[in-house]
């Protein structure tokens, strides 16, 4: 879907904001809902290389890649990911990894044989993005407007600016959003849900 698909919807709340700084806003906001809530969702492999421990992940034109959500060796032993690596002498089996700088990756300890791994992913749209997936839009189209028209409308001495509806908008965004996060966590319900309490046996 078109990102000016959204614009319609801003338009109206940001008068005479110009559709360049809509733009800039929107892709930000979604960049944030899809680092944050992980509902833009990629699969792909990674050969690890013996003797290499650095690697450099690609994603599709128009995305950039968000976080790295698991890293898998064929048994389906999942690799921990660790801000930093514990140092390792000698090579071995891969443990650990470091995802940062968007595309880079670090494994530890460095692979002692090339195998192939999945690697899961969660894509956003890159800054030149003019368009993102019908399922994204589908699941952003309503709420990221409320974001992007919360940070329109806090802008200080413009003909758009209104506070106070700005954090109308901003509650309205984070609640939601709050909701896409908890429910890709923990998968989708068709009902409430209750918790009895009961005396321990």
């Amino acid at each position: 879907m078109e990102l000016d698909a959204y614009l319609s919807r801003i338009r109206p709340y940001a008068k005479g904001c110009p559709d360049q700084v809509i733009r800039n806003y929107l892709i930000i906001t979604l960049r944030d809902i899809c680092h944050r809530a992980n509902i833009w969702r990629h699969s792909d492999k990674l050969f690890m290389v013996k003797g290499i421990k650095d690697y450099t992940l690609t994603a599709a034109a128009g995305s950039e890649i968000a976080t790295v959500q698991n890293l898998l060796r064929e048994d389906g032993t999942r690799l921990q990911s660790r801000d930093l690596l514990p140092p390792y002498i000698t090579a071995g089996t891969p443990r650990f990894y470091r995802h940062y700088q968007t595309s880079e990756l670090t494994v530890a300890p460095v692979p002692d044989k090339g195998v192939m791994y999945d690697i899961e992913l969660t894509l956003m749209p890159a800054f030149s993005a003019t368009e993102v997936p019908d399922d994204l839009a589908n699941l952003t189209l309503e709420f990221a407007c409320w974001g992007v028209m919360a940070d329109l409308q806090m802008m200080p001495d413009e003909p758009w600016t209104n506070p106070q509806l700005g954090e109308v908008n901003r509650q309205k965004y984070e609640k939601e959003l709050n909701r896409k996060r908890i429910r890709g966590l923990v998968g989708v319900s068709g009902g409430e849900q209750s918790v009895t309490r009961r005396r321990f046996v």
